[in-house]
Parts: C-alpha cells; structure tokens; sequence
C-alpha cells in the first residue's frame, strides 16, 4: 500500500483492525457553580448543575480508534453493578461492541468522578478496585484474545493498574502476538511495568520511567533522556520508545531514530484522556508500518489537540486531519508497505 500523503495515511486508517485490551473506566464529570464556603468545613460548596458520563481508559482508547476509522475490538473487565451497566450503554451509544467485555461481580465498575467549578478541578473521587482478575477470567480474556489474533493488524495493552495484568497474562500473549507478527503497543503502569518485553512500541509517560528508573529525569536534557532509553532498552527490548512528557512533549526514539519534539503552542484546558489518544494514534500508525518521526509527529499533534478541550474527549477525525496537513505533511516521503 502506497503511503504517500497524510490523506493517504488517515485513508489507510479505515483499513485497520486493532484490539484494545485493557482496563476500561466511566470519567464522570459533577459540574456547578461555587458561591460560598462551607459553614461545616473549611471547604467551597459545589452547586450542582450537570453530571455527565464518558468513556475512560481502555474504553477511551477504543473511542479514538473508532473515531480515526479503525475497527475495534475492546476487551476490558467491569463490574456487575448499575455503572457497568452505563459503560456498557456507552459503548453501545457509540456504536462499539461489548462482546469483548466481561463481568466481575467481585469488583466495581471503575469510575473517576471529577468536581469541576469555572473550569476548575476541585476533586476527584475514584470508585474502583485493583485486585487481580481471577483465573477463570483470565482464561477467558486469554481465549477472547487469541481466537482474534488472526484477523487484528494490532494490538494494544492499555494499563492502568486495575487488575486485569499480570505477569502470567503479559507473558502468555506477547509471544503469541510477536509469533503472529501481531504488534504488540503497551501503555504501561508501575506494578507490570519490566513484564513488557520485546514488544513493538512502549509508550510510558515520564513519572512512570522515573519511578522505573529510580530517579527523575530532566526533559530538557538530551543525556538523562538517552540514559532512560538505554536502560529501558536493555531490560525490556522493545522495538521504539515514545515517551511523554506532559507540557514539555513527547520523544521517540529507537535504533536508528532519535527525535525530542516540544508540546503543541495550544492552550491546555484539560489533559485527562491525552494518553488514551497519543497510544490510539500510536497504534495506527505502528499497524501501518509508518517511521518512528511520524509515528511521533502525529501522536504529539493528536495529544495537543484534545488536551484544548474540558474533560476526557476522544479525537476528531477532520480537526485531526486538518492539524496533521498542516503539521507535518513536510516530513512526510513516500512510503511503501
């Protein structure tokens, strides 16, 4: 397939077929207005006048495939309680499927609800258990995924530390996936972190290889990055890196290709759910066989553009595809897969 513009790439988009698997959360938002303190506490008093519900986490990552073109398949836990019962109707309301979901009536359905005032977070309240999936459920999970291998271009393990990976999991399918030639596209959490090796892109944030590594890294500086890479590199083997790094950008780097590129010049309102986009974008172009800088350059567009919105919003394709032409359609040769 000829790649040749950046038409033709969000074009290919269509043709793909990922799985996300992963832990998928409800992100409600308690809206209102604060006017007066507490006569109890020394705290504000929050005058409700909305709530709404949105996808989260693996769920989220889902979303912005669907929103790119791409098929997907989710496979993801929750629990057997009325807020599984709403992400369920969520994704139904957003026309992905929920063959791949399964119920776990030890657990709740995991949901964060923010309390947010002129555009402000006041708190959050998470509602969630991190306990380990069973191995009846695992097994299940095992046998979803495999019988799909066959027909994916890709496939993304979206952890957030809920219960759904283990060692015994991670171990049992990445081979499978590299056997396949199945990418493998991990967004990692702390407790499974140095269980994901050999797997196509490895896409952590900057506190999560800080808390690896043992000790912080400067962004700024070229030889704390390449240090981090070098000793991620030799304990997980992965085939390229992409690094975020908040309001200071992003870093792709593999054998041949190292490239710091800065945040987006936007205006950040909210970065909940950026992750869930950059790893969604990630892995389309990875199954497109697309080169590490464009990889990079399109996933740190993707990233800005809906940390410029309130609240966890998936991509828009078109808003996307605007920002990308302008973006980076100079870097952009001709590519043959």
């Amino acid at each position: 397939m000829k790649l040749n513009s950046i038409n033709d790439i969000f074009n290919a988009f269509s043709k793909l077929r990922i799985l996300v698997l992963g832990d998928s959360m409800i992100d409600t938002y308690i809206i209102g207005k604060v006017e007066r303190n507490s006569p109890e506490a020394p705290i504000p008093v929050l005058n409700k006048s909305s709530i709404t519900k949105s996808l989260g986490g693996a769920a989220n990552v889902a979303l912005n495939l669907k929103n790119l073109g791409v098929s997907v398949i989710l496979c993801s836990v929750i629990g057997s309680d009325k807020n599984g019962q709403t992400l369920k109707q969520l994704l139904i309301d957003d026309e992905l499927s929920t063959d791949g979901i399964f119920e776990d009536s030890s657990r709740p359905t995991t949901d964060k609800s923010r309390y947010i005032a002129s555009g402000k977070h006041l708190l959050r309240v998470d509602s969630e258990s991190d306990h380990q999936i069973d191995s009846r459920l695992r097994k299940l999970f095992l046998d979803f995924v495999i019988k799909s291998l066959p027909d994916i271009d890709a496939i993304i393990f979206q952890d957030y530390d809920k219960g759904i990976f283990s060692e015994e999991l991670i171990s049992a399918l990445v081979p499978k996936c590299n056997a396949l030639n199945v990418p493998v596209i991990v967004d990692p959490k702390e407790r499974n972190f140095f269980f994901y090796k050999n797997v196509a892109l490895f896409k952590p944030n900057r506190r999560e290889v800080e808390k690896a590594i043992g000790r912080s890294i400067d962004p700024s500086s070229e030889k704390n990055l390449s240090e981090a890479y070098g000793f991620l590199k030799h304990h997980l083997g992965f085939d390229s890196l992409l690094l975020t790094l908040s309001e200071y950008g992003i870093l792709g780097v593999n054998d041949t290709y190292l490239q710091y590129l800065p945040a987006e010049k936007i205006e950040i309102k909210d970065v909940s759910g950026a992750g869930d986009t950059v790893v969604s974008v990630a892995a389309a172009c990875v199954a497109l066989k697309l080169p590490l800088e464009i990889i990079a350059r399109l996933s740190n567009i993707a990233g800005g553009l809906v940390c410029e919105k309130s609240g966890a919003k998936a991509i828009e394709r078109n808003e996307f595809l605007d920002a990308a032409l302008i973006g980076i359609e100079g870097y952009l040769t001709p590519l043959e897969k």
